[in-house]
């Protein structure tokens, strides 16, 4: 095995360990046996991850760090940076800044002027009542 594969594989053990997740729910969420996954962990095997499943860890390890809604790798990618420039560890409590910002932002950018005078416009049209 060489270095990157045993910092990959090292990474990767300490993610399941971080989230209380077993080889089993890996090869489970992956597809293949836990054989399988258990080779890629063992030194002895040297038998390296493939790289389009070595990506789909990737999307398993920011999924579960990101939460709902899914975003693609990219988007993934800058989020992740973008919070840790910012210095969050938490996703919910950098989405939560993000969304509170965006609001005041689209709010402070609407006049109350343009406010009134959609309520003007609509005071053009009478009532209508259902009772006729």
């Amino acid at each position: 095995m060489d270095a990157n594969q045993e910092a990959r594989t090292r990474a990767i053990s300490a993610w399941l360990d971080d989230k209380g997740k077993k080889r089993e729910w890996l090869a489970d969420q992956l597809g293949v046996s836990v054989t399988t996954v258990n080779g890629w962990f063992s030194k002895a095997s040297g038998r390296p991850i493939p790289v389009p499943t070595d990506r789909l860890i990737d999307r398993i390890m920011q999924d579960e760090q990101l939460g709902e809604p899914r975003f693609s790798i990219p988007e993934s990618n800058q989020i992740l940076k973008a919070m840790e420039s910012a210095g969050y560890v938490s996703f919910q409590d950098f989405a939560r800044d993000a969304v509170k910002d965006s609001a005041e932002k689209i709010l402070s950018s609407e006049p109350i002027s343009q406010l009134a005078e959609v309520a003007e416009d609509f005071s053009k049209y009478p009532e209508t009542s259902s009772n006729t």
